[in-house]
């Protein structure tokens, strides 16, 4: 409970393979520098997917 206080609540950006804009405005954080945080993170996967929503997540199967 303290940790919350101190640390805050997480906000999504990004839910079932879709950016949620109106959070990256809460962020200020525009969706190129959400893209370099991914690419800096290791996180490609999810640009790619993000491209391409109709590909399953990587290790998923439909």
């Amino acid at each position: 409970m303290i940790e919350k206080l101190f640390i805050g609540k997480a906000t999504p950006v990004i839910q079932n393979g879709k950016i949620i804009s109106n959070n990256l405005k809460k962020l200020r954080i525009s969706v190129e520098q959400l893209e370099a945080r991914l690419r800096e993170n290791g996180r490609r996967w999810i640009l790619k997917m993000l491209q391409s929503p109709e590909e399953p997540f990587p290790g998923k199967s439909h």
